[in-house]
C-alpha cells in the first residue's frame, strides 16, 4: 500500500466522505468520496488477481474518468505502480504495455495479465514524456515526488477543499496528475468530468455544474475565446489555468475580453512537475513570461540561458544529483519572473549565424492576421540550412513576409513561408512538431 497518499485519503474520507466527489457532466451521475472508495474495493474484489500487485506496473488506459480514478485508488490500495497511457485499440495497447514492462493492462475491456511483467518496487507512478521531439520515455516517480507536486500546486494556486475542478484535460498527463488527480486524493478537491472539449459544450456544462478552477491548454483557451458565450455561463470560475505550451499574449487578451476572466500561465514539465505559475494573471500579457516559481521550487538561469531547477517534485531517478536541467532556455528577472526564450534544440545556424527558431516563431505569431505558427529547418539542395515557416490565419503570405521583415533582420526571415489551415497540437496541448515536420517535408526547399 502507498501509505502517505492512503493516509491523506483517509483524512479526506473523514472530513468529506459524504460530499460530492466526482460528477460526470454527460450523464449527471455523481459519486461521493465514500462511494468512490467503496467502488474501488468492489473493483478489487471482482479482480482478485490484482491484489498481489505491490511494485507491479499497471498500465492504465481507461477513457472514463470515474473508472480511471477508481482504478488509481485501487492501485494505491495494493501498492501497484500506475503507468497512464492514452486509450487506443486493445491489441495496440497490449503490445505497448508489454513493451513498457507492465504486469497488467487496465483498459475499457477489463483487467488483463501480461506475460513477463516486471517490478518497479521504488516507484509510485511512471510518466511518459510527451514524445513531441522523439519517442516517449518512461520516468519513474516516487510517492513523495508526486505528493510534493500536488502540494506545491495546491499552495501556489491557493486551491482548497472548497474548490471544484472542471476536468477536460487528460488525467494521466503530467498536467492532469498534478492539477486534478493529486489534489483530489490529497485534499478532496472535487471534480466535474467534462464530456467534450467543444467550447459551447464546456460552457453549458460549467453553467449546469459550476466549478471554480478550470485547467486548460492553449487550444482550448483559443476555442473558448472564439465563441459567443451567454452571460453567466462561466460565472462560477475564479481561476483559469493554461499549461502545456506557450500562451500567446493576444490570445490571453482575447479570452479576457470574451469572458472577463484572466488566464493564468502555468509552466511545468513531465520530468519535474510544476515549475512556475502566473499568480496575478498579468504576466500572460508578456510574450514568453510564465510567472514566478511555485512554492518550494528554486530556479536559476545560466549565462547561456539554460534553466536549472531544484524541487522535491522532480524525478530524482533522472536527476540523481538533485538539479534538473530543462530543455527550454529563458531569462529570470529581479522579480523572479521567468520568461522563456526558446529551446536548446531550437538554436540553429542560419547563414553562419546562430538564431532561435522560437524567436522567429514568436515574431510570426504576433503579426496581425496570424493566429499560430510553426518554424522548422530543412536542408536545401546546396546543403545549407533553410528556415521554413507555416502559419494559420487570414493574412496573405506576401503581407506576412513584408511585416516579418520589418521585425527581423533579412537573414532571419524564413526562406519558405506557407499558409496552412491549422497548426497541429497533441492531446497534451503541445505543438505537434512531428506532424508539422511531415507538412514541412512535403515542401520543396529550394
Amino acid at each position: 500500500m502507498h501509505e502517505d497518499l492512503h493516509r491523506c485519503w483517509q483524512r479526506v474520507l473523514a472530513a468529506k466522505g459524504d460530499a460530492n466527489a466526482l460528477t460526470d457532466a454527460a450523464s449527471g451521475r455523481a459519486l461521493s468520496f465514500r462511494e468512490l472508495d467503496a467502488q474501488a474495493d468492489f473493483w478489487l474484489a471482482r479482480n482478485p488477481q490484482l491484489r498481489d500487485s505491490s511494485g507491479r506496473i499497471w498500465c492504465l488506459a481507461l477513457s472514463d474518468r470515474m473508472d480511471w480514478l477508481k482504478a488509481f485508488l485501487a492501485a494505491v490500495r495494493v501498492g501497484a505502480v500506475v503507468l497512464p497511457v492514452e486509450p487506443e485499440a486493445h491489441g495496440a495497447l497490449e503490445k505497448r504495455a508489454s513493451g513498457l514492462g507492465a504486469s497488467h493492462l487496465i483498459d475499457d475491456a477489463g483487467a488483463h495479465a501480461l506475460p513477463d511483467g516486471g517490478h518497479c518496487p521504488n516507484a509510485f507512478l511512471i510518466k511518459l514524456t510527451s514524445g513531441t521531439t522523439g519517442d516517449p520515455k518512461p520516468l519513474p516517480f516516487t510517492e513523495a515526488e508526486m505528493m510534493a507536486d500536488g502540494d506545491q500546486i495546491l499552495r501556489s494556486m491557493s486551491i482548497s477543499q472548497t474548490d471544484r475542478n472542471f476536468a477536460v484535460i487528460p488525467l494521466g498527463h503530467s498536467y492532469g496528475l498534478g492539477n486534478l488527480v493529486m489534489p483530489f486524493f490529497m485534499s478532496g478537491v472535487a471534480m466535474v468530468s467534462g464530456s467534450s472539449p467543444y467550447p459551447q459544450v464546456m460552457a453549458e456544462e460549467l453553467s449546469r455544474f459550476p466549478c471554480s478552477v478550470l485547467p486548460l491548454v492553449p487550444p482550448l483557451v483559443k476555442a473558448l475565446a472564439a465563441v459567443s458565450l451567454e452571460s453567466g455561463k462561466l460565472s462560477g470560475l475564479r481561476l483559469v489555468i493554461s499549461a502545456g505550451s506557450a500562451l500567446k499574449p493576444k490570445l490571453a487578451q482575447r479570452f479576457f475580453e470574451n469572458t472577463g476572466i484572466r488566464v493564468h500561465n502555468f509552466y511545468g514539465s513531465s520530468e519535474t512537475g510544476g515549475i512556475c505559475f502566473d499568480r496575478s494573471g498579468e504576466w500572460a500579457q508578456i510574450d514568453g513570461a510564465v510567472g514566478t516559481p511555485l512554492d518550494g521550487v528554486e530556479l536559476f538561469v545560466g549565462d547561456d540561458g539554460g534553466i536549472g531547477i531544484r524541487s522535491r517534485a522532480m524525478c530524482h531517478a533522472l536527476y540523481p544529483e538533485g538539479v534538473g536541467r530543462l530543455h527550454d532556455s529563458g531569462e529570470l528577472d529581479d522579480r523572479q519572473v521567468l520568461r522563456l526564450t526558446g529551446r536548446h534544440a531550437d538554436i540553429v545556424k542560419l547563414s553562419g549565424r546562430r538564431v532561435s527558431l522560437a524567436e522567429i516563431e514568436a515574431a510570426l505569431s504576433a503579426l496581425p492576421g496570424v493566429s499560430d505558427a510553426y518554424v522548422g529547418i530543412r536542408e536545401g539542395r546546396s546543403g545549407e540550412a533553410r528556415c521554413v515557416a507555416l502559419y494559420s490565419g487570414g493574412a496573405q503570405a506576401e503581407s506576412v513576409r513584408t511585416a516579418l521583415g520589418e521585425k527581423l533582420p533579412e537573414w532571419k526571415v524564413p526562406r519558405i513561408l506557407r499558409q496552412v489551415d491549422q497548426i497541429a497540437y497533441t492531446a497534451r496541448g503541445k505543438k505537434d512538431r512531428t506532424a508539422m515536420e511531415r507538412v514541412v517535408d512535403a515542401l520543396t526547399v529550394r
